[in-house]
């Protein structure tokens, strides 16, 4: 019971001090997945898409639950929570159930987990690979364990490991723990210990091999995230962050670790004479964090560097093996002193609850208003581009949908508060956000949108403001929506200046017709809010807005004009916008309904052809396509082909298509083939010729030298096409990356 309690009173607290998404460089990692999610390939030139220990349960959980803020956090907070059973069972190996109850106990408060568990923060998965492994590790040691169990638990150890490996190469930190787990019982278990050490070193030279066959390069996982890394000679300042992260308070006053790491060394200075049998996991923890300390990139002009910058969720590897060692001394200040002992916990565990809301406020306060607000301007606004910071603007890029196939977004780049003015000036319309919290661990003040005392023009109006408290250092201002439409403005004017109802129907029409049609929307959809909206108000709206880019707008206004008896001359047209809307957002149910009612209106005419290719299937396959989705788009491609109905250039489209898709799937045999087939039937066309190169980038890494060879004959041979210059910046690219 008290075993469910802990794990219970773990989970609450992590969902209860739920972060989310919103660290530094949480947007590349997150375009990688949901990208690596839609095309069910990997890019091997891509660092983040080569961590296959990390991507692979992250895109598995974003296919089942969705390209939301859990998918890409779910996994994390998952393996956070199963790191407290793990705990617990490695406790179990050394101690009775009681000593593994505490350690179990004092990782489901310990802050750094708690905090790390609900952001973005891999280095948690890590932590499970790696400990995971140690444990079975240990279960394959002992001696009274069965053969069959054993030898599972042997196996298990070596896929785990693995899985490690596959994500970082900091798994050999607990491989150096195994090693010395391993002296002590090395006479009667040297069997076992071989067994792992060898299935485990096979897996990791099969792993290796394949990146050299397939890449050129043992290590390629490795080597090409260095390339992207930035690297520093040691000194001591670089050294020692990892410590001072454990030991000093952070920039906001809380500390990463709780008071663990103090209450640990107090504890071993206490207890120093039984170092010998209470600091067995002392040492393992100095171990990992001497390892993430002094983890070198190598040498670089003859001079040791490393990696940075050194970030906190790094240490999560370390959470285990500190509250292990934290245990082991609790179980000598209870032997010394029972009730001592036990009060002390109590009181620790109760302090560590504490301790974790302190550290994690500064995300659940930032993040957690950035996600109101996004939400709250979404909703208001459905069809008005979101304008702020590029932080921001990733945040809504991903977890809203793309509105009607177009990019919602438009960052504000400028890190000068006279760079964000001449900016701001020259915004006309959309929503822009400024202000509040973002970013409290990497913090860049310069990068935010904030206004900086900066006055608002007339055309912008204040629509809510989040006046986040305390004041923080990634908040020196509230945050702040702000409707921003001259055309608004501009409808004001024309709302007063004309009473009559009448008058203001007649200025949509003359508006929509002429080049005012945001004006236009805006009088329109004032006039259809207050009521006695007619089919010709509501069709002169939906044109408005749909010249305006007001997709949600137009297609209700064009919807409801269609049901209030719209004529047959402006339905066609409509019908036909309609279907197209609903291609361009993917919604290709709605479509073909709007083709269907074109039939039925318009039984004796021939279906126009962009509602044809919303209805035969060929639109949802192109859309499919351009979103990435290769797997679903090459199937759809290929019922395409072989439909004796379909016309002959859908056909032709979708045999380029095919082939495209099978060198971005890197099924280069079965790209030449569709590419040969290509230029049979169409010769060396424009589409053929970008086939090419398609070709050639699909051999980046697998034969750099044929896809040198490849670009160097596309520059020359096809020096007047676009392809030409592409094939130069990709021979340029792969020099610098040492691939010449």
């Amino acid at each position: 019971m008290l075993f469910w309690s802990i794990l219970a009173l773990g989970t609450a607290l992590r969902l209860a001090l739920y972060s989310g998404y919103g660290l530094g460089d949480d947007p590349n990692f997150t375009s990688a997945f949901f990208r690596l999610a839609r095309a069910g390939t990997y890019d091997p030139g891509d660092p983040y898409d080569v961590r296959f220990g990390m991507w692979i349960p992250i895109v598995w959980f974003i296919r089942v639950v969705g390209y939301r803020e859990i998918g890409v956090i779910g996994p994390i907070t998952v393996c956070s929570i199963l790191n407290l059973p793990l705990v617990y069972a490695i406790a179990r190996l050394e101690w009775d159930a009681t000593a593994a109850l505490v350690a179990m106990a004092l990782l489901a408060v310990f802050p750094l987990d708690v905090l790390c568990s609900t952001l973005f923060a891999p280095d948690v998965m890590l932590a499970t690979y790696a400990f995971g492994a140690f444990w079975l590790y240990a279960v394959a040691l002992r001696d009274e364990a069965r053969p069959a169990l054993r030898h599972a638990a042997a196996a298990g150890s070596a896929v785990l490991f693995l899985a490690g490996f596959a994500s970082k190469p900091w798994v050999f930190f607990v491989g150096a723990m195994m090693v010395l787990d391993t002296l002590p019982r090395l006479r009667t278990s040297w069997r076992w210990a071989l067994l792992t050490a060898g299935e485990t070193t096979f897996l990791v030279a099969l792993f290796c091999a394949w990146q050299w066959w397939s890449f050129g390069d043992p290590l390629h996982y490795v080597t090409i995230a260095k390339a992207f890394a930035n690297l520093v000679p040691y000194d001591r300042d670089v050294v020692l962050d990892y410590p001072r992260m454990l030991f000093l308070p952070n920039d906001y006053g809380a500390y990463f670790a709780g008071w663990y790491p103090h209450t640990l060394v107090l504890l071993a200075v206490l207890f120093a004479l039984r170092l010998v049998r209470a600091g067995k996991w002392l040492v393992y923890f100095a171990i990992v964090v001497a390892g993430l300390s002094a983890m070198p990139a190598g040498r670089v002009h003859g001079v040791w560097v490393t990696f940075v910058p050194h970030i906190f969720r790094y240490l999560t590897i370390a959470s285990l093996p500190l509250c292990l060692a934290l245990t082991a001394y609790v179980r000598e200040l209870v032997a010394w002193r029972s009730r001592i002992g036990w009060s002390f916990l109590a009181a620790f565990l109760a302090l560590g609850v504490v301790q974790a809301w302190q550290v994690t406020f500064p995300t659940r306060d930032a993040f957690g208003e950035e996600r109101r607000a996004v939400a709250l301007a979404h909703e208001r606004f459905p069809d008005e581009r979101i304008i702020s910071d590029a932080h921001l603007a990733s945040y809504y890029s991903f977890f809203y949908p793309e509105a009607f196939g177009r990019d919602r977004t438009i960052p504000i780049l400028s890190e000068r508060s006279a760079g964000r003015a001449k900016e701001f000036r020259k915004l006309t319309e959309g929503v822009l956000v400024t202000g509040g919290g973002r970013l409290p661990w990497y913090t860049c003040l310069p990068c935010h949108c904030f206004l900086d005392g900066i006055r608002p023009p007339k055309h912008w109006r204040l629509v809510a403001t989040f006046d986040g408290a305390p004041r923080m250092p990634y908040r020196p201002e509230p945050l702040r929506i702000w409707r921003v439409s001259k055309a608004a403005e501009k409808a004001d004017r024309l709302w007063v200046k004309h009473p009559a109802r009448a008058a203001r129907v007649a200025i949509v029409r003359a508006l929509a017709e002429g080049r005012h049609a945001a004006v236009a929307a805006e009088i329109g959809q004032r006039l259809l809010a207050e009521g006695a909206g007619s089919a010709d108000l509501a069709y002169w709206t939906g044109i408005a807005c749909a010249q305006a880019a007001r997709p949600s707008c137009a297609t209700t206004q064009l919807a409801a004009s269609l049901e209030q008896g719209l004529s047959p001359a402006r339905a066609r047209p409509v019908l036909v916008r309609l279907g197209m809307d609903a291609t361009n957002r993917g919604d290709f149910r709605a479509a073909r309904r709007w083709a269907a009612e074109y039939r039925r209106r318009f039984p004796k005419e021939p279906l126009d052809p962009q509602l044809a290719a919303a209805e035969s299937g060929f639109g949802e396959a192109q859309y499919r396509f351009a979103r990435g989705e290769y797997p679903t788009s090459r199937r759809m491609f290929e019922a395409i082909v072989v439909d004796p109905q379909t016309p002959p250039d859908y056909v032709r489209q979708a045999r380029y298509y095919l082939a495209f898709i099978a060198f971005q799937e890197r099924r280069v045999g079965a790209g030449l083939a569709y590419a040969d087939a290509y230029r049979a039937a169409y010769g060396e066309d424009p589409f053929w010729i970008e086939l090419q190169f398609r070709h050639a980038q699909a051999l980046r890494w697998s034969d750099t030298a044929a896809a040198r060879a490849a670009f160097a004959d596309i520059e020359k041979r096809y020096a007047h096409t676009p392809w030409a210059n592409e094939a130069r910046r990709e021979l340029t690219e792969l020099a610098r990356l040492g691939r010449s």
